[in-house]
Parts: structure tokens; sequence; C-alpha cells
């Protein structure tokens, strides 16, 4: 009578979170995050489709869909198609006990060593921008609509008198454009925007005998769909993608945040460490 011969990899009996669907889960919150606060990827596409649709967007939603779309599908390939593959047979004896192996104590530690590289490559990609900004360069509106050598500017420009006011994590926040010239039509090309906070603006705007105004920070092409709708409504022409400068921000602070991703990746990595080795112990 023969014993019958265990598989060499089974079914996982509870629904716990292994390390890799763990670690996959904060690596797709830190891609999603990083999408969000840049204005990009599929945060944006959503945030402008929404727009287009309903006239105004959710950022659960843009934020939302992303994350658990990507992590969804890396989730149901490490807990359903790996393990299938490996119950099937489709790998090797030497496969399967490195499987086994990576579902303790040492997964435990490629997990955290993971989310840590992950954390380590975003602080060095932080410092790296910072570092490309290129030196503050003294230029005119008209100069923001062609190519920038730099985007540590201190701009010098005719404000708009059409402008947004929008809420932001319950703060109040004004987008006005700067013009090329004192004259120009309404239907001028406005090539670059202001954000901040009305009294943050009042301490930063310089202005000038002739009318103008002076304003030093950095610029991104980061408007949002709401805010372009909006200008767009009271007839101000933008450029495909518009310049935002943002008062607040200088090289030196941006590569000040360096550091802190850096120590949230070791928080973060060593509580996945913490959790999983008292799991496989």
């Amino acid at each position: 009578m023969s014993t019958p011969v265990p598989s060499a990899v089974s079914p996982r009996p509870d629904h716990k979170l292994s390390w890799p669907e763990a670690a996959a889960l904060v690596v797709w919150m830190a891609v999603t995050l990083y999408w969000a606060i840049t204005y990009s990827g599929p945060y944006r596409w959503l945030s402008e489709w929404q727009m287009r649709q309903f006239g105004h967007y959710l950022q659960f939603v843009s934020m939302g869909v992303p994350l658990l779309a990507g992590w969804g599908a890396t989730a149901l390939v490490l807990r359903r198609v790996l393990p299938a593959r490996l119950h099937a047979g489709d790998a090797s004896a030497g496969a399967r006990t490195l499987v086994e192996r990576f579902d303790g104590l040492l997964g435990a530690k490629a997990g955290a060593a993971a989310i840590f590289l992950l954390f380590a490559g975003l602080a060095l990609h932080v410092r790296n921008e910072a570092a490309s900004y290129g030196v503050l360069r003294q230029v005119t509106a008209d100069d923001m609509a062609g190519p920038v050598a730099s985007r540590w500017v201190e701009i010098t420009g005719w404000p708009d008198t059409r402008s947004v006011t929008e809420t932001k994590n319950g703060d109040e926040h004004v987008y006005f454009g700067l013009r090329s010239a004192r004259d120009a039509a309404d239907d001028a090309l406005v090539p670059v925007f202001v954000e901040g906070r009305p009294e943050e603006l009042a301490d930063r705007v310089r202005r000038n005998m002739d009318g103008s105004v002076t304003i030093r920070g950095l610029v991104w092409r980061s408007m949002e769909a709401p805010v372009r709708r909006y200008m767009e409504e009271q007839g101000v022409k933008l450029a495909l993608d518009p310049w935002v400068l943002n008062p607040l921000q200088t090289p030196e602070q941006q590569g000040r945040q360096a550091p802190w991703i850096l120590g949230m990746g070791v928080v973060i990595a060593g509580g996945v460490w913490l959790r999983f080795r008292k799991r496989a112990g």
C-alpha cells in the first residue's frame, strides 16, 4: 500500500498576503503617488478623461484605478499563475525549492531589500532631478513660449486679470497667467502661469514700475485638467502643455526631500521584514 506523496507546492490555505504581494502593493502605491504628485501617467490620463466626460474629476478615482488594477494584476500572477505552473510540474525541483525558500525567512529579507531599493532609487531620482534644474535664469514671459535653458527661473511679465481659484487639501490656490506685454491681445498665447496661495504670492511677487511683476520659482508642465478648463472658459489661450511656476520651490528644497524619501524606505522595509520574519518563524 503506497503512501501519497504531497505536492511540492500546495495552494495557500489562507488569504494572508505573501511577502511578494505586500512588496508589490508598496511598489504600486509609491508609483501611483509619484504619478499624482507629478500629474503624469495614468493619473493624468484618467483625470482628463473624467473632465471630458463629467466636467470634473475625483482624485481617489485617478489614484485608485491604476493602483488597484496594477497591484491586482500583479497579485493574480503571484497568487494564481506562478503557483499553478509550479504545481503542474512546469518547473524543476530546484525551482520549486527556491520558491519555498523565498516564501519563508529568505523571502522576508528579499522583500524588505526590494522595497528599500525602490525608495533608494526614487530618492536618487529626486536628487538628480533637482540637480538638473539648472542655474537661476532671468527671463521674460515671452521667453517661456519656447524651449527653456533652466527650470529655475525668475520671470518678468504682465499678470493676466483672468484667474482661477481652486481648493487643494483645504487650502485655496490661485492660478494666473503672465502675459508677454501689457497691451497683449486677449486672444494672445499666455505661455506661463503662476500657482500659489494668495498670502504666499503676496510675499513673493515683486511689482515693477511699468506694471509688470517679477517672481522666482521652479516651472513644471503640470497644469491640472480642471484649471485648464476654467482658463479656457474665460477665453485664455494656452499652449498644449503650458508651464506652471511654483514660487515656493527651489532646487535646494527639492534636493532635501531625498533623505526623507530614503528614511521612509528604511521604515517601510523594516516593517515588512519584521512582519514576515514573525510569520516565517
